[in-house]
């Protein structure tokens, strides 16, 4: 596999895909590598986009294998080898209720080893099915440590030394650039600095950089470092080595406006730092993220009469960071 990955084109293409009592048109043409994100409302084809590049790659570092519909023409141009990781930053909310999983997981599991032993050829490849589909809810359920551990295994040392420090150097970059800042706002970048995750054998280690802190054997992750896993499984996929795309829903979920700009501007200096083996295709509602990011905006849309589409690109129009949002309000303030 070579290292430098030309742009894909991603074709999603339906006359027909079905939409609860109803059927809609797919047309979906996107060039993307380097950094592409993906804007729009929901039920727009974003996710449709990652689960495509997802299905063509080479190898797939996820929770689960994502399930395209059948009726749904998914390809991806030309025809090349890469590595994808696909992540849902959302998912880390369900880390509690994944828990609970882990001990009827490990009833049934014994169940199945015993089944094993039957001489009945039938129950025994009936214990081995199901000792495998054990295997696949596990990790389904509590995959973030389990692939961040497998990602980690195939990551060169001095690549991932590489990202760790790029996130660094920026830290200090965004701390200089705040210290020309009123006290009251520089504060901000204090208050909802960074925070950095690494997986090892026994959980997740984490380290507060705004406050000299760090961590060992986190098993579970709170809603507050889901940024942070977006951030080691970026470090983590340009440590490859290899063409490799990261592909990522929501990446801003549960981060501060300023921390969503940071992580987005931290995948940026990934993808331009790894000369074009490391890139990401992100599916967002955040323009401060995008704004970090840069690279090529596509606005996905949906209606009636088109289906799902591509709109066009955004060019960053009418969009000044910290001040869209208020606007918004202050015209919808009088409904």
């Amino acid at each position: 596999m070579d290292n430098a990955q030309p742009h894909l084109k991603v074709i999603l293409k339906s006359d027909g895909l079905t939409y609860g009592d109803t059927k809609l048109k797919v047309d979906i043409e996107l060039d993307v590598g380097g950094a592409t994100a993906l804007i729009g409302p929901n039920m727009a084809g974003k996710s449709l986009a990652l689960h495509c590049i997802a299905a063509r790659s080479r190898r797939l570092y996820a929770r689960a294998m994502p399930e395209l519909p059948p009726e749904l023409d998914c390809r991806v141009e030309p025809d090349l080898d890469y590595y994808a990781v696909l992540v849902d930053a959302y998912r880390v909310m369900a880390q509690a209720y994944e828990k609970l999983l882990e001990k009827p997981l490990g009833y049934i599991s014994s169940e199945a080893e015993e089944l094993k032993n039957y001489s009945d050829e039938r129950i025994r490849a009936a214990g081995y099915s199901i000792g495998e589909r054990v295997v696949d809810i596990s990790k389904a359920a509590g995959g973030d440590h389990l692939v961040a551990k497998e990602l980690k295994l195939r990551a060169r040392d001095t690549l991932l030394w590489e990202a760790g420090q790029v996130f660094r150097d920026l830290v200090v970059e965004f701390e200089k650039a705040s210290e020309r800042l009123r006290e009251e706002v520089r504060e901000v970048f204090t208050d909802y600095a960074p925070l950095l995750l690494s997986a090892v054998e026994e959980g997740f280690v984490w380290e507060d950089l705004a406050m000299g802190a760090r961590g060992r054997r986190l098993g579970q992750l709170s809603s507050v470092f889901a940024p942070a896993l977006v951030a080691l499984y970026a470090a983590y996929t340009y440590a490859l080595g290899e063409a490799a795309y990261l592909l990522v829903e929501e990446p801003e979920a549960h981060a501060h406006p300023l921390y969503a700009f940071f992580l987005g501007r931290y995948l940026r200096r990934l993808v331009e730092r790894s000369g074009g083996r490391f890139n990401v295709v992100a599916a967002t509602h955040s323009l401060d993220f995008v704004r970090g990011l840069g690279g090529r905006t596509y606005v996905l849309r949906r209606s009636r009469e088109r289906g799902i589409y591509v709109a066009g690109e955004w060019k960053g129009e009418a969009y000044v960071p910290g001040f869209s949002d208020p606007a918004i309000y202050q015209l919808f303030g009088g409904v």
